[in-house]
Order: C-alpha cells, then structure tokens, then sequence
C-alpha cells in the first residue's frame, strides 16, 4: 500500500485507464499529471517493475516511447477509480 502514497502513481494510472484507447507518450503523461520529468521517469520505472505498465519503443519520426496500461494494471486502475469516483 505504501507504494500507492508515492506522488504521482495514482495520477499516472489514473490517466492512463481514463484514456486506454491509445498509448501515452512521456512527454503527454508529464503534461497531463504535472510531474517533474524526473518525478514521472522514477514513477514510471516503478510501474514497469510492478508489471503494472509497458513501454514499447515507437520508431517513428519522433522516437517515442509509448506507454499502457498491462491487464494487472488495469485492473488495480479499475480499483482506483472507483474508489476516486466515490470520493467526489
């Protein structure tokens, strides 16, 4: 549970299970959450260790690393915004 209290994880997941029909860049989440990029780079490390997220290198004109949502996360970000929405 101690992870959950860390800045910015629930931001994260959160935005990434309110738009799951495409894949977010760092860039985009760092705009998005308003994390330092060295905030979201650790954050985002963490997820990856978690297997609560993946990242897929897109070589593409920008070269970009898209990041999702895996099963596992999903279903802990389902949790999540339940518990957000019945806190409103």
């Amino acid at each position: 549970m101690e992870f959950f209290e860390k800045k910015g994880v629930v931001k994260i997941l959160l935005e990434l299970y309110q738009d799951q029909e495409k894949p977010y860049s760092k860039y985009e989440l760092e705009k998005k959450t308003n994390l330092s990029k060295k905030t979201l780079y650790k954050r985002l490390d963490q997820l990856l260790e978690r297997g609560l997220i993946t990242e897929e290198a897109d070589i593409g004109p920008r070269n970009r690393t898209d990041i999702s949502l895996t099963e596992k996360g999903l279903k802990v970000s389902s949790h999540l915004q339940k518990i957000h929405e019945s806190l409103r």
